[in-house]
């Protein structure tokens, strides 16, 4: 499997919805990135799965790859977000291409990324992996 280029990581991007190009406000990035793991988690504010996602997607639209990957699981398991393979294909390879660029601990999270991409490749139908422009090899 190859890794997309900068043109498909653009056009998924538009698939998702997302405008423009990730800023430099990585204070307001992880503002909204912590809001969305408070709400997951239920820490100091009730459990609820969609507020997190809305978070989680605000942050992922800015770059940052800790929400892209928390997307793809929440698109994989249907939680907070509808079941969707190929925007949790999406959300983990926006996370691949955003780790590595704050610190030597996105390793972890690229590792993670990569590995459920790999995972729910198997589980996509021909069409979902033609959404996200890739063919399965026979």
């Amino acid at each position: 499997m190859r890794t997309a280029n900068w043109r498909q990581r653009t056009t998924r991007r538009q698939w998702l919805g997302i405008t423009g190009r990730p800023t430099k406000g990585m204070r307001s990035r992880s503002f909204a990135f912590e809001l969305g793991w408070y709400y997951h988690n239920g820490r100091g504010v009730p459990d609820d799965m969609e507020t997190a996602a809305s978070w989680y997607r605000k942050a992922g639209d800015q770059g940052d790859a800790r929400a892209q990957f928390n997307l793809g699981v929440m698109h994989t398991l249907g939680d907070g977000v509808p079941r969707d393979l190929a925007a949790a294909y999406i959300w983990f390879d926006l996370a691949l291409g955003d780790t590595g660029k704050e610190s030597y601990s996105d390793y972890g999270l690229h590792k993670g990324a990569l590995a459920t991409k790999r995972a729910i490749e198997g589980d996509m139908s021909p069409s979902e992996l033609e959404e996200v422009g890739i063919a399965r090899e026979e």
